[in-house]
């Protein structure tokens, strides 16, 4: 015949240990890692179309104005750049408002692009003053266009920057959250 154990001195009796509770950090590493993973390669990528997304815009509203004459039209504030082909002299121009004097000066910005497979680099920046017309007279052919966005390039390239930057953080984290959750299952 088995006796029963033997009361405790805080009342109840002997049992068996409990079983060690398993650890959550594992887990907990593998939610954020993932969640940085997701959130930063959503983030990266919205960044980088929004950023080449308002470059390749402005890029639509560039013309080439053969014989350097022509006409544009602009809202007020909206800024354009006179470009020269890449490595034929820079040609002088005349540019003038509505009104037939000369526009607001759009500060120094040099750029190179290309355009319809030539090379364009940048030789004079205006800022429209009044919305209107505004006659350009060159004497060669010139493209005028949107200088070129420093913002949508830094916006662009930071997006893919925080794309693979935190993508790989999360993944890392990822990876060590997987090997606490099993190695932390093992043990316990």
């Amino acid at each position: 015949m088995t006796a029963l154990p033997y009361p405790q001195p805080g009342g109840g009796h002997a049992s068996a240990p409990q079983p060690a509770r398993r650890s959550r950090a594992g887990m907990i590493v593998l939610i954020i890692g993932a969640v940085i993973l997701l959130g930063s390669i959503a983030a990266g990528v919205i960044l980088a179309v929004i950023g080449f997304g308002g470059i390749a815009d402005d890029t639509a509203k560039n013309e080439i104005l053969s014989g350097g004459q022509g006409v544009i039209t602009l809202e007020e504030g909206e800024a354009r750049s006179l470009y020269a082909e890449a490595g034929q002299p820079t040609p002088e121009c005349t540019v003038l408002d509505p009104t037939g004097a000369p526009p607001q000066d759009g500060g120094i910005q040099s750029s190179t692009i290309t355009y319809d497979g030539t090379s364009w680099s940048s030789f004079e920046n205006f800022r429209a003053g009044a919305a209107g017309e505004y006659q350009i007279s060159c004497g060669a052919t010139v493209m005028v266009g949107p200088p070129v966005s420093i913002g949508g390039i830094f916006a662009g390239v930071g997006g893919i920057l925080a794309a693979v930057f935190g993508g790989a953080f999360g993944a890392l984290l990822v990876v060590v959250g997987l090997v606490l959750h099993f190695a932390l299952k093992r043990k316990a």
